[in-house]
């Protein structure tokens, strides 16, 4: 099988994919893509931190980093996130605001909803979501989102690196791991030939739902599998420590979870992490 991983096959891809909209500022010089990397959040980090001022960075906006593997793909709060070969795509953009008005939660949002279109226009498969940062096609989680700011010399957050890995396709059992993860398809013979495609269709959706100023979030809200459903809330993401059930009852504006308590106390949670109450 010929591999189509390249920087010229990224971007036919990303002229044709559903609309003509061309950021001005994106171009193939923009795009690196790997056969392995550690990590493609890490190697965008590591460009900003060697990029000078604030000013400095706006070139950096809208750099794409793409592998086809990571040696050690990272999730939320340090975890592992398993991404082999010829399984999926893992890539990290960087997008930096025209305003400070940074708010890393709607950007994993505008994320979440550009990666869910992807997939569907691609692959013809309903998606979810589930607050704040992950797809699900069915009960398998596909794609894991990990939005990670900046910080400057200064104490200053000018920008965010967002980190994607979708599954394309896993064996069963890869990993002991891997819990709820999957691929969008239990099984197909050549998921890294829509490497490209995947990629694309993603890259377009994002730049199109950020430079757009879309209001995403009634998609987002319609797209999320935990409305309606009681959740165990763990404030501190990563433990249990604190934790409580609660009923989602929406999505605020600003991408928070709204959950109302067994005591009809409301909260808007902006961090932590949720799961389906086990009874």
């Amino acid at each position: 099988m010929q591999d189509d991983f390249t920087v010229e096959n990224f971007w036919r891809e990303f002229q044709s994919y559903k609309t003509d909209f061309i950021p001005a500022d994106f171009s193939p010089s923009k795009v690196d893509l790997y056969d392995v990397i550690d990590s493609t959040n890490s190697e965008l980090l590591r460009r900003l931190e060697n990029a000078g001022d604030f000013f400095d960075k706006r070139k950096y906006d809208k750099m794409l980093v793409a592998a086809k593997s990571q040696s050690a793909g990272r999730g939320r709060i340090g975890r592992r996130f398993y991404s082999p070969d010829k399984t999926g795509i893992y890539f990290s953009l960087i997008h930096v605001p025209k305003t400070q008005n940074l708010n890393p939660a709607k950007i994993t949002a505008a994320a979440a909803v550009s990666v869910s279109r992807a997939i569907e226009n691609v692959f013809g498969v309903a998606t979810k979501i589930k607050w704040v940062n992950d797809i699900y096609v069915g009960e398998k989680k596909v794609c894991g989102i990990l939005a990670e700011g900046f910080c400057d010399k200064n104490g200053i957050v000018p920008c965010v690196v967002v980190g994607i890995g979708i599954n394309i396709a896993m064996k069963k059992n890869a990993d002991e791991n891997l819990g709820k993860a999957g691929g969008i398809f239990d099984s197909c013979e050549n998921p890294e030939e829509h490497r490209s495609k995947l990629l694309a269709a993603c890259t377009k959706e994002f730049f199109y739902v950020l430079e757009n100023d879309e209001k995403f979030i009634d998609e987002y809200r319609a797209k999320s599998f935990l409305t309606g459903k009681n959740v165990t809330v763990s404030p501190l993401a990563g433990t249990k420590d604190g934790a409580y059930t609660a009923k989602v009852l929406d999505i605020t504006d600003s991408a928070e979870l709204l959950v109302q308590l067994d005591d009809g106390t409301k909260k808007e949670l902006s961090s932590g992490e949720v799961t389906l109450h086990e009874n």
